[in-house]
């Protein structure tokens, strides 16, 4: 068993993406208009990333998807740049969360989550970049 099986509000979704289905951990509270973090991992990570965090914050709810390609949505077809994966993310947060919420990312999901936020806007409340991030406009073309 591990940390994240372990914690007895965890949970798990299956969210409709491109190809198939993200794989998605939910820890926290089942309301979605409580405050929401969505939790972007690295390249080498999945959701598994993110158990101390939903144990430091009782009372959030942590949304933490596997990025295509990545742990249990490894089987998603490519492509798998930061333009899908925003994609993906948005997908989650239509799913689960009622209103713009507060996205961590770390390193790869740090350039994510910016991207994220410049193409869905209304998805995102405010960023936290840890060990990555850059500006879409000069290294993300606009679709």
């Amino acid at each position: 068993m591990t940390r994240a099986t372990c914690n007895a509000n965890y949970r798990t979704a299956d969210i409709e993406v491109r190809g198939g289905t993200l794989h998605t951990a939910i820890w926290g509270p089942e309301d979605p208009h409580v405050p929401t973090i969505l939790a972007v991992h690295g390249v080498t990570a999945s959701h598994k990333a993110w158990p101390y965090l939903a144990e430091a914050m009782p009372g959030v709810r942590i949304i933490a998807p596997d990025l295509r390609g990545r742990g249990r949505s490894n089987a998603l077809p490519a492509p798998y740049g930061m333009p899908s994966h925003a994609e993906d993310l948005a997908a989650v947060l239509a799913a689960l969360a009622a209103g713009p919420v507060v996205v961590v990312g770390h390193s790869m999901g740090a350039f994510a989550a910016v991207v994220l936020a410049n193409l869905f806007p209304e998805r995102v409340r405010s960023l936290v970049l840890v060990d990555g991030g850059r500006s879409p406009d000069r290294h993300f073309p606009q679709p």
